[in-house]
């Protein structure tokens, strides 16, 4: 390969994710990516050019939006409607862009619980958030039922590095024959090895006739927007920070 600048290019590595590569910390996306707080393009031929190497991220069809310089503009009236819940959630939100170096320094990230009775503005605040994100029109994704299937979750739990992955409408309410309510939850205890920095998500077999295997490694922050907090053991609760949103500001 030769870039645009007919240099040539040692090598091209295609990333499984896109997000921060802690290899090369560029912060690499489809069609652009950042490295030390410069912005880099992708060539012509579809990878960025890091010091001769090329690099790109193979999940082309993940959308990330690039928006102008920063305009801060927004933050008043986010504060106005969200309160502190707000600002606690966005400082959560913030670190995730830095969860691998986070993770370098202190081995962990914590888990973000964000609850609160229907209509309370839980799904308006992360839409916002996840425009900040350059993603339009998201919000998450159902762990259970017709969200996903497990192994459409660990891929979704594998494509993104140094970007959150929320989790919502995991708790389901229905009566019983005597019609008390009743919640049933989803298993969070699944998931609480990813408080640890680089926890496994998966490990497969190579198809060499060998015993080789391929590992996943947990890349992102796990965050959880449900009606109920979540019910699960100690060890799970201990890795949440909590917010729970109410109606009490509303005008």
């Amino acid at each position: 390969w030769l870039n645009d600048e007919r240099r040539p290019v040692r090598t091209v590595r295609s990333l499984p994710f896109v997000g921060y590569d802690d290899t090369t910390g560029l912060y690499c996306y489809p069609t652009f990516g950042f490295h030390q707080g410069k912005e880099l393009p992708v060539n012509s031929h579809g990878f960025i050019d890091i010091a001769g190497n090329g690099i790109k991220t193979n999940l082309a069809n993940f959308k990330i939006d690039k928006s102008q310089d920063f305009d801060p503009e927004w933050f008043e009236d986010f504060l106005a409607v969200n309160g502190l819940n707000g600002l606690g959630i966005l400082a959560w939100w913030t670190a995730a862009y830095f969860v691998q170096q986070i993770g370098v320094k202190q081995a962990s990230f914590p888990f973000m619980e964000f609850t609160g009775q229907p209509g309370a503005g839980k799904s308006t605040l992360l839409r916002f958030l996840w425009r900040l994100t350059g993603r339009e029109n998201f919000e998450g994704i159902q762990p259970s039922g017709a969200g996903a299937s497990m192994i459409g979750l660990s891929r979704s739990f594998a494509e993104v590095s140094n970007l959150p992955v929320i989790l919502i409408e995991s708790d389901k309410e229905h009566s019983d024959s005597q019609g008390r309510k009743v919640v049933v939850q989803f298993h969070f205890d699944e998931f609480k090895r990813l408080y640890d920095y680089h926890a496994t998500l998966r490990v497969t077999g190579v198809n060499t006739g060998g015993n080789e295997t391929r590992t996943t490694y947990w890349r992102g922050a796990l965050g959880i927007s449900q009606n109920n907090s979540v019910d699960g053991s100690e060890a799970t609760l201990s890795r949440i920070v909590e917010f729970h949103a109410t109606k009490d500001h509303h005008s």
